[in-house]
């Protein structure tokens, strides 16, 4: 079985000496741990704003899916620890794609609906993204936000043109 990396390990606890050392001897800045995440995916994914900017300016794939088909903006957007700071790098990438799926048809912005992230909504909106995408079952970022109670998340998705 194969196990999480000195530089996942790194990104994932915001350890950005250790990160920039291992990307100095060489270390890929895409490596995959078992479940096909980059260090990318963990920095974003705990809010280390720092280790996300030195991965991208290291060359970070900034639409790399892991296995369960998720970029570093779907879980910037879906984590509730995520820096806003973070969010603001990863969608000043050229090319960063803000209409990714899951396999389930989830795009970013139905993360940051599901958490509440009105302020990721806004972001990902001025980004471009698809107020009204539809998942695989059809559901919308605002019926999701009005289903967990994100009346912030609602009013923001309103205020776009979001519908159910």
């Amino acid at each position: 079985m194969m196990t999480r990396s000195e530089i996942h390990e790194a990104a994932r606890i915001g350890d950005f000496d250790t990160v920039c050392r291992l990307l100095e001897e060489g270390v890929p800045v895409d490596s995959r741990g078992p479940e096909g995440d980059t260090p990318l995916h963990w920095a974003t994914a705990w809010g280390h704003s720092e280790v996300v900017a030195l991965l991208i300016d290291n060359g970070a794939d900034v639409n790399a899916w892991d296995n369960e088909g998720q970029t570093a903006l779907f879980l910037a957007s879906k984590k509730g620890q995520t820096d806003i700071r973070a969010m603001e790098r990863l969608l000043a990438c050229q090319g960063i794609d803000v209409g990714a799926r899951r396999a389930d048809g989830w795009t970013a912005l139905h993360g940051a609906a599901q958490r509440g992230r009105a302020d990721f909504i806004e972001m990902l909106i001025e980004a471009d993204a698809d107020v009204n995408a539809r998942d695989n079952d059809g559901c919308t970022p605002l019926a999701l936000a009005r289903r967990k109670r994100r009346t912030d998340a609602m009013e923001v998705l309103r205020a776009h043109g979001g519908k159910e």
